[in-house]
């Protein structure tokens, strides 16, 4: 059964805060990633007026979850999170095991392989560039 609008909203401010809490962010910066001012994103987590589409979005994009999380947890369900950093490195590395494996087979066209071996020093430039730009230890 779905909540009033008010516990629907305060469940929605909880697991919002949980989420922000678990990805480690402040409100300033989900407020930031969601594309909407402080006084919005905290007008959302505890007034009862309808959230605009692009808000819900946005603040789905913020916290990580899938599209439609908002509207399940207003409808009394759960926010369903995108697939964690982790599993995102595993496919990463997944995709680069394959590349090293086309740059290195010498039954494929020549193109094809150094295609494959430029694509990794390319992806490899743009990571060091990124660790750079953050400041971390290469």
């Amino acid at each position: 059964m779905a909540a009033t609008g008010n516990e629907a909203r305060t469940r929605l401010a909880q697991l919002m805060d949980e989420r922000r809490i678990q990805l480690r962010y402040r409100w300033i910066d989900v407020a930031a990633r969601a594309d909407l001012n402080k006084e919005t994103l905290r007008a959302i987590r505890y007034d009862t007026h309808d959230i605009r589409p692009l808000s819900k979005r946005g603040i789905e994009t913020a916290l990580s979850w899938t599209p439609g999380s908002i509207d399940k947890i207003l409808n009394g369900g759960d926010p369903e999170p995108l697939p964690a950093p982790a599993d995102l490195d595993a496919a990463r590395a997944a995709s680069a095991d394959e590349m090293q494996a086309i740059a290195a087979d010498p039954t494929l066209p020549r193109h094809l392989r150094d295609l494959a071996r430029i694509t990794l020093e390319q992806v490899e430039a743009v990571r060091a560039a990124a660790r750079d730009a953050r400041g971390e230890a290469v």
